[in-house]
């Protein structure tokens, strides 16, 4: 009935009809005015309509009408900016704004067209009193849209907001929006340590309470360390990192390997063992360039809500490189600093080096004759002081040689006389 009525009223009457009815969430209002403003309009005056129609929905329906009203606003750019304009100083329709109307994604979409159509390189600047135009009430707008999103302080809000930060990197003060966010939810989410997690950090030393990034950048060392012991212990493990080329003769894995092979480690001493504490432990790895190439792993420590989502994710990047790698000395400050931690909005960072000088290594090769001349112990101290004056207030930055060598003949000889005389003794 409201259907065929429609046709024969005039856009402004129909907008006061649908405005009345939406306000009272009539469902065959709501369904009209999208058949509307989906329907390809056949003249000016239809445009026109539609144009009202839209604005209806946008300032009245309870979810704004966004499924239909946002696909005109991305394929007809002068129809966005005419329906942002003519809502953004709306006082009336709905009390609740139209920001929090909308979940986190489509405000994360919104506002990138919002920032891309209105620049904040082109807000005007007003000097004394002045009387704000459509122009500055959709500016006032965009802005609206961004503190919905950070107050909102969910999980999903915080990733929409990494979503901003990856797609206008122009604007670099998006990344203390996303640290606000993220603030909001640690205070939204927070939950005092239970009596059992201090139980349990009593009765195994190398369990780990973890609520910073600075501390699970510490648990993530402390578990290489224990993966070196594996490596160099009483059954020694590296030689699970080489391939024997013949007797006595070893190639190191590649670096895709070493880091399939930490992974593994993390997924076992991270997390199934159970070392960080009253949080949930995820271990991935993302594609790189090619296919198969994944030298950096993500370690998320994160508790989830009532609803089951993520929430106060904490995550450390860790990038591998080899010793023979030609970026060795410039990867920490062009990939993992400057491209991981920036891409997924994360400030903390680990430099992981798989160390594979040992007199077991074919001298043929590439990678044998590019591997760093410089022994562990100064890889490791010009590491650590790179990643230390790298470290600012965007990034934090630490470092860790891994030693992946082979024992030598002498060292083994000289551990099997240990052993010998240990046995003797005893």
């Amino acid at each position: 009935m409201l259907k065929v009525k429609s046709s024969r009223l005039k856009g402004s009457s129909l907008a006061q009809i649908l405005s009345e009815l939406l306000e009272r969430d009539v469902e065959e209002a709501k369904r009209c005015a999208e058949a509307i403003v989906k329907r390809k309009p056949s003249s000016a005056n239809a445009q026109a309509r539609q144009l009202k129609v839209a604005r209806v929905l946008v300032t009245h329906a309870n979810d704004a009408g966004w499924k239909v009203v946002w696909p005109r606003i991305k394929r007809n750019r002068d129809f966005g900016r005419q329906l942002v304009e003519s809502v953004s100083g709306s006082v009336y329709g709905r009390q609740t704004p139209i920001a929090e109307r909308l979940d986190e994604e489509d405000l994360a979409d919104l506002f990138i067209w919002l920032a891309r159509e209105y620049p904040y390189i082109s807000d005007p600047r007003h000097e004394g009193v002045y009387s704000p135009g459509p122009d500055d009430e959709t500016r006032r707008f965009r802005d609206s849209v961004l503190h919905h999103l950070k107050e909102r302080g969910t999980a999903r809000a915080i990733a929409a907001l990494e979503v901003l930060v990856n797609h206008l990197p122009e604007l670099e003060w998006l990344k203390w929006t996303l640290a606000e966010a993220r603030d909001t939810n640690c205070r939204q989410t927070w939950v005092p340590v239970r009596p059992l997690d201090i139980l349990n950090i009593a009765e195994n030393e190398e369990r780990r309470l973890v609520q910073s990034g600075d501390q699970l950048l510490n648990a993530v060392i402390e578990s290489l360390e224990r993966l070196e012991e594996k490596l160099h212990g009483e059954t020694p493990a590296a030689v699970d990192l080489w391939n024997e080329v013949k007797p006595g003769v070893y190639r190191p894995v590649t670096e895709n390997d070493l880091s399939n092979y930490v992974k593994r480690h993390f997924d076992e001493d991270l997390k199934a063992r159970g070392i960080i504490v009253g949080r949930e432990v995820q271990i991935r790895q993302s594609e790189g360039l090619f296919k198969g190439q994944n030298t950096d792993i993500h370690v998320d420590a994160f508790i989830r809500d009532d609803n089951g989502n993520a929430s106060d994710r904490i995550t450390v990047i860790i990038e591998t490189k080899g010793c023979w790698n030609a970026d060795l000395d410039r990867a920490m400050e062009t990939q993992l600093k400057s491209r991981y931690l920036k891409n997924h909005a994360s400030p903390f960072g680990l430099y992981l080096v798989g160390w594979f000088n040992c007199e077991q290594w074919t001298s043929q090769g590439r990678r044998k004759q590019r591997s760093a001349r410089v022994t562990l112990q100064q890889a490791t101290e010009k590491f650590e002081k790179q990643a230390a004056s790298l470290s600012d207030q965007d990034a934090t930055l630490k470092t860790f040689v891994l030693n992946a060598g082979l024992p030598s003949s002498s060292q083994s000889r000289q551990d099997n006389t240990s052993k010998a005389y240990a046995k003797k003794a005893s």
